[in-house]
């Protein structure tokens, strides 16, 4: 055993510790977060937990390990069955084998678009979807991986010396994908640039907004198929291009043509979605009651609502509930 004979005689303690305080800076250049202060947490835990899903995510561009087929219309989906039937009831029945008999490992819609079926799985992967001209991008898992791997070379609730990591590793990159399909893309949908627009050939008659056509179609059909969280992110889509386009842009200078767009996507709601569904109808109703300029939309809103008994009483429910606040 070595025994070290160690004389503190004249240690100055304090003079130590001064020393060492003087030094920090130069010591390192990272700069403790304030334990009062969560931002610097809260990102470790979206980054750790964005890194656990982001396998799940790129499923959804591989078949890799698929084990189920959806076919809708001429297009054939590889999905999932733990990812897609564990979010939907309708797939739990619809792949449900009985004991003792063959797996179901293919089913066919009997009606849908392929488009917005494609944006359903979207969702159940990634937990959001794509809009018109939009691309889902991929998870860059090495960028996930090489940015836990800074943070763990660095003291805990510090941030790392240089933000570029962290940044690159939040911002996806857009990139040209479809899903994995057998078939040909279905046509554009309505509305999409190079499609022919109906009416007047001189003047032609401008078309519901696809982002609009697109919020609604996933609508009715997370409606069908039970999916409540796609439901209310449909709604949110559908409601804020309505508003953009409807109510936030100015209408000076437009026809009463130009209007008719608002009527037709009402009447829509009015026979696609269930009675008792009454949940993009308050949307509706929203944006009618908080459009202020009297312009000639806001005529044709006026119109379709005197015209509509139900649509009525839900703008004065809406008014009475919220001033008319947007």
């Amino acid at each position: 055993m070595v025994i070290l004979d160690i004389n503190l005689n004249g240690f100055d303690s304090e003079g130590i510790w001064t020393r060492l305080e003087s030094m920090k800076p130069a010591m390192s250049p990272i700069t403790e977060v304030p334990d009062d202060n969560d931002r610097e947490q809260c990102l470790v835990d979206e980054i750790c937990a964005s890194s656990s899903r982001a396998p799940i995510h790129n499923l959804l561009f591989n078949d890799k390990y698929s084990d189920i087929t959806i076919i809708c219309s001429d297009r054939e989906f590889k999905a999932h069955r733990a990812i897609v039937c564990t979010q939907c009831a309708f797939f739990e029945n619809a792949f449900a084998s009985a004991p003792k008999k063959r797996i179901v490992r293919s089913f066919k819609l009997e009606a849908g678009e392929p488009e917005v079926f494609q944006r359903l799985l979207e969702f159940l992967y990634t937990g959001s979807y794509t809009d018109e001209g939009d691309s889902l991008p991929q998870d860059n898992i090495e960028a996930k991986t090489k940015d836990i791997q800074e943070r763990l070379n660095c003291p805990p609730r510090c941030p790392l010396p240089s933000n570029n990591a962290s940044s690159e590793s939040s911002q996806h990159v857009r990139r040209s994908i479809r899903l994995k399909s057998n078939a040909e893309p279905m046509a554009q949908m309505e509305g999409v640039e190079g499609q022919e627009p109906a009416g007047d050939p001189i003047i032609p008659e401008p078309s519901t907004p696809p982002e609009i056509t697109l919020a609604l179609k996933i609508y009715l059909m997370a409606d069908k198929y039970d999916v409540p969280a796609l439901k209310l992110l449909a709604r949110d889509r559908f409601y804020m291009a309505a508003k953009a386009h409807w109510v936030t842009k100015s209408w000076e200078g437009s026809s009463w043509d130009n209007t008719q767009v608002f009527e037709d996507v009402v009447l829509e709601v009015f026979i696609s979605t269930r009675p008792d569904d009454t949940a993009i109808w308050k949307a509706l109703c929203k944006l009618i009651a908080i459009k202020d300029e009297g312009d000639i939309m806001k005529r044709r809103m006026e119109e379709v609502m005197s015209e509509n008994n139900d649509l009525a009483s839900g703008v004065l429910e809406y008014e009475k509930e919220w001033g008319g606040k947007g």
